[in-house]
């Protein structure tokens, strides 16, 4: 079966696209949210947990898997995914936004390819099984 992907990079700085975005949840069979592991202000890292809490809570997406990847892998990291589900269980709200969603972290390197053949299979398989 084929399947099409389509990617949608518009960076941290247009924060009106995220809005124009859930115009096309309805027609998403699954999600790549991509976080960029260099992040180092705590304003970089707290907005990308919140935009990523926003998808992750929008009904629209809720039986919708979703990749987590979390970029620039090949650099040293100042944003991990273990400072990402802190923050999801320091909220209590864990089960709220994960039970019952396929989902899985990955760590890559669009720059060497790192774990982008094994993001993208996971995401076809998953769809597939969600289907």
């Amino acid at each position: 079966k084929k399947i099409k992907f389509v990617f949608w990079d518009y960076g941290t700085s247009i924060l009106n696209v995220r809005t124009l975005l859930k115009n096309v949840y309805p027609i998403t069979n699954g999600v790549m949210f991509l976080i960029d592991s260099t992040f180092t202000s705590k304003e970089e890292k707290e907005d990308s947990i919140k935009y990523l809490k926003d998808v992750l809570s929008d009904q629209t997406l809720k039986n919708i898997p979703i990749a987590i990847l979390m970029n620039k892998s090949d650099r040293p990291k100042e944003f991990t995914t273990n400072d990402i589900l802190t923050s999801f269980y320091n909220d209590n709200n864990y089960d709220k936004y994960f039970k019952g969603r396929l989902w899985k972290f990955f760590e890559t390197s669009t720059y060497d390819q790192k774990s982008i053949d094994d993001v993208l299979h996971w995401m076809y398989n998953t769809i597939q099984i969600n289907n």
